[in-house]
């Protein structure tokens, strides 16, 4: 059992670096600034070894998270099913984008499987940690909707919009995914 919690650690450290480090890989590799998840994830025409990164990460934190005493198995497994959902219609919705076909056939299941990942990654830390940790993410979900949607309302200002929009869904994502994993090294 304190071998299995050691591998737990060493995994969760392991997994999160990982992530961080193909976040600032793809930015490094394309001379680019940094982007929304969903671009990486969407991403299989133009970098189908950054989106078998994100699938793997994804499947490796679940796998931890089924060792979380305090999270339901069930929820864990709806919550990957419903991530897996983003990935399918990320990369659907990049794809159609390019083509002459209505581009927004896919983006309306894309940003609504993105907000549903959002508001499970929330009600995750609900049954985790306390109700001001859930207030707080929660919050800066909403500041980041309300930057996202003044991004698509002011063609002006659009792209300093996006910089912090982006930005604050690094912060939410990599928070919510690191409080996750710390949970689950508490609660193994």
């Amino acid at each position: 059992m304190q071998t299995d919690k050691y591998v737990i650690i060493i995994t969760s450290i392991l997994i999160f670096s990982y992530a961080i480090f193909i976040q600032f890989y793809h930015m490094f590799k394309n001379n680019d600034k940094i982007k929304y998840i969903c671009r990486y994830l969407g991403g299989i025409e133009s970098d189908p070894n950054i989106v078998i990164s994100w699938i793997f990460i994804i499947i490796v934190i679940a796998y931890i998270l089924l060792h979380n005493k305090k999270l339901p198995k069930t929820y864990i497994i709806v919550t990957f099913v419903i991530i897996m959902c983003l990935v399918l219609f990320a990369n659907l919705d990049y794809m159609s984008r390019k083509t002459q076909s209505d581009p927004t056939l896919y983006s309306i299941p894309h940003y609504t499987f993105t907000v549903f990942t959002y508001l499970i990654f929330i009600l995750c830390l609900y049954f985790l940690y306390n109700k001001y940790a859930v207030f707080i993410m929660f919050s800066l979900f909403l500041i980041f909707c309300g930057i996202h949607v003044a991004a698509l309302q002011d063609k002006k200002k659009k792209q300093d919009y996006l910089k912090y929009s982006i930005a604050l869904e690094l912060i939410i994502i990599y928070g919510i995914i690191f409080l996750l994993l710390y949970s689950t090294i508490l609660n193994f």
